[in-house]
């Protein structure tokens, strides 16, 4: 896949399926500390979306992918970023300002993705 610009998502609440799994084409993904993300797949009787047999590996490790694909768990912020799902993890206060610092730090600089 090509995107020429970053892309960054800030995980606050509950993600659920296609709002986990895009997180795997995420170049910066910061969590308050009080989200927590599912993937349902196994449930449902689903494959899993977004490449994320594909994202989630090379990001998380084999295991831990498996783990978070196929389990259809609860993972708290905390998890996810020990998995390196997460890049930071920040109150649920903090989480858009510090967000932004960076999406601003970013944007500041010529990138070539």
């Amino acid at each position: 896949m090509n995107f020429s610009k970053p892309l960054v998502c800030a995980v606050n609440g509950l993600g659920l399926g296609i709002g986990v799994t895009i997180l795997g084409l995420s170049d910066l993904v910061f969590m308050a500390r009080s989200a927590r993300v599912k993937c349902p797949f196994t449930d449902l009787a689903l494959a899993p979306e977004a490449a994320s047999s594909f994202t989630f590996p090379a990001i998380m490790g084999r295991q831990n992918a498996t783990w978070t694909l196929l389990s259809s768990q609860w993972l708290s912020a905390e998890e996810c970023f020990s998995m390196g799902l997460a890049f930071k993890l920040c109150s649920d206060e903090e989480l858009l300002d510090v967000t932004m610092e960076h999406a601003q730090v970013l944007a500041a600089n010529r990138l070539v993705l």
